[in-house]
């Protein structure tokens, strides 16, 4: 691990961050798969701050793209180019509409942020939910987000959610447009190591769409966190990875 990694106590900073968020991984294959959850969650909180600014930040560019061996680093894609999970992070919070969190002292607030060149009517929809699935209360607001702006759409007292068990529940956003979603997010009360996320069923089911293009769909019956889809002795190319929802994904 020290041979591949050239940044100055590399070793040491991947213990201390994995340790800051989430339970270290005891053996090679688990701790690679947490160090990439570390750096997409890093990425996610920084760039999505920096897109609410707009235009006191006018732009973000992340280090780094890719990497020319195989070495431990920032890079989103791999020497052998197999996109690690900051890369499918980026496609969502680089995406041209984005729906985010922001904490604000006790004070939560969803913003909507657009890179469209033309007004955007949509929809947001908020949902206080239990890690099982139960829904306390959900929120709609309908709301225009100008062209290449960013927005607050809803601010959400402490006291609207101080009744929940933090380690059980989550915070679900969506905005939609015409019914379709064009962005989601979720807000997390703890960090990663202190979510007490019960054991969920997944079920898959995988189709051909064309050749050598096959669909897959996970349906789970709770909260299921960083779902890595990886074929064994394969590298494969998906369009989504590493996903965390409660509902169907298609993919």
């Amino acid at each position: 691990m020290e041979y591949h990694n050239k940044l100055p106590e590399g070793t040491e900073r991947l213990y201390r961050f994995q340790a800051g968020h989430v339970d270290v991984g005891t053996d090679l294959a688990d701790f690679i798969y947490k160090g990439q959850l570390v750096q997409a969650e890093a990425l996610k909180t920084a760039i999505e701050h920096w897109r609410r600014r707009k235009f006191f930040t006018a732009g973000s560019l992340f280090w780094q793209l890719n990497d020319c061996w195989p070495v431990t680093s920032w890079s989103v894609i791999d020497s052998a180019l197999r996109p690690k999970a900051a890369y499918y992070y980026a496609k969502k919070f680089f995406a041209p509409v984005l729906v985010s969190f922001r904490k604000t002292g006790t004070r939560l607030e969803v913003w909507g942020t657009s890179d469209l060149l033309a007004p955007l009517s949509v929809t947001l929809e908020v949902t206080l939910r239990s890690f099982d699935g139960s829904v306390a209360w959900s929120k709609t607001v309908r709301t225009v987000v100008g062209r290449n702006t960013s927005k607050l759409l809803l601010k959400i007292d402490p006291a609207e959610y101080a009744y929940i068990d933090p380690a059980q529940s989550y915070l679900l956003a969506h905005l939609k447009r015409d019914d379709v979603v064009l962005s989601e997010n979720r807000y997390f009360f703890v960090k990663p190591k202190h979510m007490q996320i019960p054991l969920a069923n997944v079920e898959f089911r995988l189709s051909s769409d064309a050749e050598n293009v096959h669909v897959v769909t996970f349906t789970a019956s709770g909260l299921k966190k960083n779902m890595r889809i990886e074929i064994e002795n394969e590298d494969v190319e998906v369009d989504d990875n590493f996903l965390t929802s409660m509902r169907v994904y298609q993919r």
